[in-house]
C-alpha cells in the first residue's frame, strides 16, 4: 500500500488503557455514550437519526467540536489525484477504444449484409467487439461521477452513463418498433427517443437477437397494422445492422464526451476532482469529493447485489423462486462476465488504481487511521468476490438452474463486502451513504 504522506498515522492501539477506563465507569453506573465512538472521537447525539441533508445519510454526525474528521488526519489530495488519474479516466479512455472497434465492426458488417454478403464473418466479429465493448463499460458502471451520473442525484451530473448503457430500463418491442420505422439515422433521434431504443444495451439485442419474430404484444401496432410480417427475412437482416451502425456511431460520440470531460486538454474534470476544495474545482470541500466517489461506489450494493444476483437468484422479494428473465444480459448472456467487471473496477477504486502497492486509495486511507485489519479484509473480500463470480458454472441465466449454489455463493461474497462498505468503511471514514442505499439492511 502507498504511504499518504505530509499526514500523522493515528493507531487505535494505544486506545485500550482509555476504554478500559470508560468501560470501569460504565460497571459503576455512570451515563456511558458508545465507547467505539468515544474512542474515536466522535460522540454522537441520540435522537431520531436524521442529517441535516434530507437526502442522505451520515455516519459520522460528530457533535464534539474538538472532534477531527478522519478526512482531516490524511492527505486527500493524494486519494482524490490517484482515484481520478489511475482509476476514472483511463476506465473511460479503455472504453472510447473498445467504442471505436464496435463502431469500425458495426460499419463492416452493415456494409457486407449491403453487398448481399452473408456477413457471416462480420456478424461474428461485431458480437466479440460488442462484448469487449461491454466488459469495458461495465468497469465504467462502477464510476457514475461527475458527467457520467445522474443530473438529479451527481454533483456535474450529465446522465451519460444512462446514454450509453440503461439497463435495467430496457424495452426490446420498442426496439422492434424503430427497426420498423427505420428513424435511427435521423439527425434528431437520440434527443427525442428515450434512452431504451439506443445504446449498448440495445445493440445487444439487435446483435445477438437475429430472430424472425418480435418481442411485442400482438395487439401493438406494428403487429395489428401488418408492418412486422411485410419485412422479409433480408428486410429484417439489413435494417438490424443498419440500426446498429447508427447506434455504436452514437457510442463513439458519447464516448468522446466523456474522455474530453475528464482530459485536461479539454473538460479538465481531473483536476477538479484533484484540487476539490480549492477555487476552481467545483467541489467545495474534499470531503464533498470523496463521497461523490463513495457514492459511486455503492452500486456494488443496490445494483450488483440486490439487483443483478438477489433479484433473479430468489434472495429479493421482487422474485418468487428464481427469476433468470430477470437476469442483465439476456441475449448475449454475459451477465456473469458483467459483475466480474463490475467487481474489478470497484477493486480498483478501493486500492487506487491497479498497482496497490504504488496507487493511493481507500486502502491507504484505512491504514494512515490505524485500521490495517479492515484495509486487508476488504482487499481478501473484494478477491474472493471476484472468484466466486467466475466459478458460476456456465452463463448466469442457465447457472440460476443448473449452479445455484454457485450463485449463492457469489452473492454471499458480494455481499461480505458491502457488508463491511455499509459499516465499519462508511463509519471509519467519516463517509455519507447515499440516499438510494440509507434504508438498505441487508
Amino acid at each position: 500500500m502507498a504511504k499518504l504522506f505530509g499526514k500523522q498515522r493515528t493507531s487505535t492501539s494505544g486506545s485500550f488503557v482509555f476504554v478500559l477506563g470508560l468501560t470501569t465507569l460504565c460497571f459503576l453506573g455512570a451515563s456511558c455514550t458508545n465507547l467505539g465512538d468515544v474512542v474515536e472521537g466522535n460522540v454522537t447525539e441520540t435522537g431520531d437519526g436524521s442529517g441535516d441533508d434530507a437526502n442522505n445519510t451520515n455516519n459520522n454526525n460528530g457533535t464534539n467540536p474538538d472532534s477531527t474528521h478522519p478526512a482531516d488526519k490524511v492527505d486527500l489530495e493524494a486519494i482524490l489525484t490517484s482515484l481520478a488519474e489511475n482509476v476514472i479516466l483511463p476506465v473511460y479512455q479503455e472504453f472510447h477504444t473498445a467504442a471505436l472497434a464496435l463502431q469500425t465492426t458495426a460499419d463492416d458488417y452493415a456494409a457486407a449484409v449491403a453487398s448481399d454478403s452473408s456477413g457471416a464473418d462480420e456478424l461474428a466479429a461485431l458480437k466479440e467487439a460488442w462484448k469487449t465493448a461491454m466488459a469495458a463499460w461495465q468497469q465504467a458502471e462502477m464510476l457514475q461521477i461527475g458527467p457520467a451520473g445522474s443530473s438529479s442525484k451527481t454533483i456535474a451530473g450529465d446522465n451519460i452513463r444512462d446514454e450509453i448503457y440503461s439497463w435495467p430500463t430496457v424495452n426490446s418491442c420498442r426496439i422492434d418498433q424503430e427497426l420498423v420505422e427505420a428513424v435511427y439515422d435521423a439527425s434528431g433521434f437520440f434527443s427525442d427517443e428515450l434512452v431504451n431504443v439506443y445504446g449498448l444495451d440495445a445493440i445487444e439485442y439487435l446483435v445477438f437477437e437475429q430472430s424472425a419474430q418480435n418481442t411485442c404484444p400482438s395487439v401493438v401496432h406494428l403487429n395489428t397494422s401488418g408492418a412486422w410480417s411485410a419485412m422479409s427475412d433480408a428486410d429484417l437482416k439489413s435494417g438490424r445492422a443498419s440500426y446498429s451502425k447508427s447506434l455504436a456511431a452514437n457510442l463513439v460520440t458519447r464516448a468522446n464526451e466523456l474522455v474530453n470531460h475528464w482530459s485536461s486538454e479539454d473538460g479538465n474534470f481531473v483536476e477538479d476532482l484533484a484540487k476539490a476544495g480549492e477555487s476552481g474545482s467545483i467541489y467545495q470541500t474534499q470531503l464533498e469529493a470523496l463521497n461523490d466517489v463513495f457514492a459511486a461506489m455503492f452500486f456494488l450494493d443496490t445494483t450488483i447485489k440486490d439487483k443483478k444476483l438477489a433479484i433473479p437468484a430468489g434472495l429479493h422479494t421482487s422474485c418468487e423462486g428464481v427469476c433468470p428473465d430477470k437476469a442483465e444480459s439476456q441475449w448475449a448472456h454475459v451477465s456473469k462476465e458483467n459483475i466480474v467487471s463490475n467487481l474489478k473496477a470497484f477493486q480498483r477504486t478501493f486500492h487506487g488504481g491497479l498497482n496497490p502497492a504504488d496507487d493511493v486509495g481507500f486502502d491507504d486511507f484505512l491504514v494512515e487511521l490505524g485500521y490495517d485489519d479492515l484495509a486487508q479484509t476488504m482487499t481478501d473480500d473484494i478477491a474472493s468476490a471476484i472468484a466466486a463470480t467466475e466459478a458460476i458454472s456456465g452463463s448466469l441465466k442457465d447457472a440460476l438452474n443448473d449452479d445455484y449454489d454457485g450463485v449463492k455463493a457469489a452473492y454471499d461474497a458480494v455481499k461480505a463486502v458491502t457488508d463491511n462498505l455499509k459499516g465499519d468503511f462508511v463509519t471509519i471514514l467519516g463517509l455519507t451513504i447515499p440516499a438510494e442505499g440509507a434504508g438498505d439492511s441487508d
